[in-house]
């Protein structure tokens, strides 16, 4: 999915939780015990990441073709602006070619449906949509990532830090429905999105208590681009078990004779890693 070049600041909040822990004396005067979970695993290890996520779309305006035979409308009109979606992402270990680096493999989902009236007649793949008879929207844009990345600045782990840089190819199932009794259109394109800057940010803050800030990215001139990324507050529950929260920020868009869209999406994520 490309962007459109005028994209709007994402404002990016997390959740910020305060531990406290007491410490225990042992009977024999040695010194205090840290209570909470053991500490994580290694990085270099498997990781499944469950993300659930509630959205507000802030823009989903298309219009096919991108020319007056087209009616550019906001997809929001049939859907509403609240989405329930999330993700699944899988870190493998490449430890026995190069100690740190690892491959990510992200399925992303997003898709709204919805029955409203046109507001008007609306042009849409050589169709026209009549004012008045409830109209069907179907809307998708999935994306299947793979990413390979390694740690950088490895001096900074010594203050709680890890930087993470990489690329990231993605394949991309999107499509757009529209119907009305007699009447139905559909844009479908599947394809790759050109390749993606990865980058991950990991800040230690306290036993069992992580910052977490990692982002996908494709900024190209001319209306061509991606953004996701999220900021996120990790606690350990266990050694191989975390839970997170936080919020993530999704624009992207295509312009080009075909179609133009513009899709923008924010809200609050929840989730689990499982470390193997």
């Amino acid at each position: 999915m490309a962007t459109n070049p005028m994209i709007r600041a994402a404002a990016s909040a997390a959740l910020l939780l305060l531990a406290t822990r007491a410490p225990v004396l042992a009977d024999d005067g040695a010194a205090p015990a840290q209570l909470g979970p053991a500490p994580p695993a290694a990085t270099s290890a498997w990781r499944i990441d469950l993300e659930y996520q509630h959205a507000t779309i802030f823009d989903n305006t298309v219009q096919r073709p991108n020319n007056g035979q087209g009616t550019r409308f906001n997809f929001a009109d049939f859907s509403g602006t609240d989405v329930n979606t999330g993700r699944v992402s899988v870190f493998a270990p490449l430890d026995p070619w190069r100690d740190g680096d690892e491959l990510r493999f992200v399925y992303a989902p997003l898709r709204q449906w919805g029955t409203a009236p046109a507001g008007g007649p609306l042009r849409f793949d050589g169709a026209t949509f009549q004012r008045g008879p409830a109209l069907k929207g179907f809307y998708q844009f999935d994306t299947y990532r793979l990413t390979y990345d390694l740690p950088i600045f490895s001096n900074l782990r010594a203050s709680g830090w890890e930087l993470r840089v990489g690329g990231t190819v993605a394949l991309r199932d999107a499509r757009v429905r529209l119907s009305e009794p007699g009447l139905a259109r559909t844009y479908a394109n599947q394809g790759p999105i050109p390749a993606l800057l990865y980058g991950s940010v990991t800040k230690q803050l306290a036993p069992g208590w992580r910052v977490l800030g990692e982002f996908d990215a494709f900024p190209a001139p001319g209306g061509g681009g991606l953004f996701d990324g999220s900021l996120k507050l990790a606690y350990d529950v266990t050694r191989n078990v975390a839970v997170t929260a936080g919020y993530r920020y999704e624009i992207g868009g295509a312009t080009e004779n075909s179609i133009d869209t513009l899709l923008g999406a924010g809200g609050a994520v929840a989730g689990v890693t499982v470390r193997f």
